[in-house]
């Protein structure tokens, strides 16, 4: 039993180094310019826009989305991200060919809600399954990635829909099943929501510095088992992301991780 321990520890060490070398490699194949644009990318997506909870942490899901066709008559011509950002998604995309990952589900879709938007969609596909299993009485049968891409738009869905979408999307986007649920039920029958529900992010507590991440954003009843739990959870991972946003080889350790080997 203790060599077959030794043989997956010396395995699961090879892959880590494999992935490691890989990275090194392919960045040395990237012009400086276009990896200082990838690294502002990943910053942007880790330390404003919670997507290093899904990458490094237990968040199943992180989404973003903004303005396919810029309106320049406004402030911030894309909505939620700026140009610089934009750009850098674009450089990305060049090279994210040369990065490939079982652990994860990195793709844009399509939204239109008034307008037409660009949806970038990161999953982590353990905690995306984990989270079905769980929960299975919410998700049809064959539920995966390629469903949520295709599916998961809140424009597909009537009135009478829509508090389902919305409790899939809460528990698949980190919230917990009761605030997900809550958050459903007021969608449908819009009550008054109780005084005791807060913002999410104002339970974190941590001391904010210029590489804090922000928390997920959300409504949540902080008195419950399942958000004091999201709260430790969270607070956790957003000390590991400050430290790796803190570290000078933070590219690296970024796509290290979205290349390494899935968990078996």
């Amino acid at each position: 039993m203790k060599k077959i321990f030794l043989f997956f520890t010396l395995v699961s060490f090879l892959l880590k180094v494999e992935a490691t070398v890989n990275v090194s490699e392919r960045l040395q194949n990237i012009s400086a310019e276009d990896q200082k644009k990838i690294c502002y990318f990943f910053e942007k997506l880790i330390k404003q826009y919670g997507f290093g909870y899904t990458l490094f942490g237990e968040k199943p899901v992180s989404m973003l989305y903004w303005l396919a066709i810029p309106e320049y008559d406004r402030k911030r011509p894309y909505f939620s991200v700026d140009e610089d950002f934009v750009e850098a998604y674009k450089t990305w995309k060049k090279h994210q060919g040369k990065f490939s990952s079982e652990k994860y589900f990195f793709e844009e879709r399509s939204l239109v809600v008034g307008k037409e938007y660009v949806d970038l969609i990161l999953i982590n596909k353990s905690e995306f399954y984990k989270k079905i299993f769980l929960h299975s009485d919410l998700f049809p049968d064959h539920y995966d990635e390629k469903a949520f891409i295709n599916n998961e738009k809140v424009e597909l869905f009537s009135k009478e829909d829509v508090g389902g979408y919305h409790l899939r999307m809460g528990v698949l986007l980190g919230y917990g099943e009761g605030n997900a649920s809550e958050f459903a039920k007021r969608t449908i029958n819009d009550p008054k929501e109780s005084p005791d529900w807060v913002v999410f992010k104002d339970l974190i507590r941590t001391k904010k510095n210029k590489n804090t991440p922000n928390p997920p954003v959300f409504r949540a009843n902080p008195h419950t088992q399942e958000t004091q739990k999201l709260i430790e959870n969270y607070s956790q991972t957003q000390e590991k992301l400050e430290d790796i946003l803190n570290n000078e080889n933070f590219l690296q350790i970024v796509l290290e991780e979205y290349c390494s080997a899935a968990a078996d």
